[in-house]
């Protein structure tokens, strides 16, 4: 069964096979490619829900973490405050920032273009080793980038989000406005890592990919089936063809028609062509066999006009000769008659003046007979008088 591709003519061409194979098998690439670009924004837009939803829920937490009223009264204490209650306060909140999968939690206060620290969760090296403990309580806070949002969050009193990058790293923050019980306006503030969007959209790419790359081979086997089941019909009927358009075509090939698809039909529609060919080759057969015996009949009758042709232009070379010497006995004649005719105006002069002769012999015998009548009529006249004369003597 032909396969893939064919050599034609020094080229490269596929074979139906080959070209279902390679269209699935580019629908499937692209399928995968379309579903691998949805599937990173909808695991970033994802990331980004989870992420933010925790944020959210971490900052909201904090009065729950953090003593509102005793942070009050430590920010009353100001420089006097409890340190090591600070610290207390601080490594709770990194207890709980871990816990809900956050990096820092914190809350600052705004004053004009300066931002001030209240608490901060602690670093893994802070919290791993007190002596690396920073004390950041009424401590200026040293992002510059954040705080236009702070100020702005504090001011409008709306949550926002913000992206940015620092020494430690690329953040994305959670802002909330509180107050406290003593009305003191305040930003709680939730980070985390950007790396960890990234690695889970990375996990989800990997997986898209994984996915995809398994569709695309299961693709590629079902094209492979598809097209070997298309082409195994597709090849009959092609080398039916192919039989039908050698030097002696067969036209008792007939295809087996299965199923009711456009191959089925095709099928159909060859056995029709076949049959109909049949047919007319049986008719032009039969045509061709009447046509052989009128031909046979026809120079039969060639013959037989050949053969009087040839008898009649015996009897015109034989009537050719005949013709020379009646020809020749003609001219004899001729010869003969030209003596006649000589001879023939000698005796028409004699007969001429035998004729002259003749009409005066027959004036002359005119004459005569004349005057016999004048003598006969003399006479009868003579012999009635000779009767009167008898009948008077009696």
């Amino acid at each position: 069964m032909e396969s893939l591709a064919e050599g034609k003519r020094g080229g490269f061409q596929l074979g139906i096979q080959g070209k279902i194979t390679l269209g699935i098998a580019s629908v499937s690439i692209l399928t995968v490619l379309v579903y691998s670009i949805v599937s990173y924004f909808s695991v970033r837009d994802l990331a980004y829900g989870k992420l933010d939803a925790r944020l959210a829920s971490a900052a909201q937490s904090y009065a729950y973490v953090v003593s509102l009223p005793e942070q009050d009264e430590l920010m009353a204490a100001g420089e006097k405050a409890d340190a090591e209650r600070i610290r207390q306060i601080s490594q709770t909140m990194t207890k709980y920032a871990r816990s809900v999968g956050i990096t820092y939690l914190y809350s600052v206060i705004p004053n004009g273009k300066d931002v001030t620290y209240i608490y901060s969760s602690l670093t893994d090296e802070e919290f791993k080793d007190p002596a690396k403990y920073e004390h950041l309580f009424l401590q200026a806070y040293d992002e510059e980038a954040p705080k236009a949002t702070i100020a702005r969050v504090a001011a409008e009193r709306t949550p926002d989000y913000l992206e940015y990058s620092s020494d430690y790293g690329a953040f994305r923050t959670y802002y909330l406005p509180v107050e406290s019980p003593k009305g003191q306006r305040f930003v709680v503030a939730a980070d985390v890592l950007l790396e960890e969007v990234d690695s889970a959209i990375r996990n989800a790419v990997l997986k898209s990919i994984g996915i995809g790359l398994a569709v695309l081979a299961a693709a590629i086997v079902a094209a492979r089936l598809l097209g070997r089941m298309l082409a195994q019909r597709l090849v009959a009927t092609s080398r039916a063809l192919e039989a039908l358009s050698e030097e002696n075509g067969d036209i008792t090939v007939r295809l087996a028609v299965s199923g009711d698809d456009e191959v089925g039909r095709l099928a159909t529609a060859f056995n029709r062509f076949v049959e109909r060919l049949s047919t007319m080759m049986r008719q032009v057969r039969d045509t061709t066999i009447d046509l052989q015996r009128e031909a046979t009949r026809g120079h039969e009758a060639a013959d037989s006009v050949t053969r009087a042709s040839i008898a009649q232009g015996e009897a015109m070379r034989k009537s050719s000769a005949d013709m020379q010497q009646l020809t020749e006995g003609i001219q004899e004649v001729s010869e003969l008659v030209g003596d006649a005719a000589n001879q023939s105006r000698d005796a028409l002069e004699r007969s001429n003046a035998a004729v002259a002769r003749i009409d005066e012999a027959a004036q002359t015998l005119h004459a005569v007979q004349a005057l016999a009548d004048e003598l006969s009529q003399s006479m009868h006249r003579l012999e009635q008088r000779s009767n009167r004369i008898d009948l008077v003597t009696q």
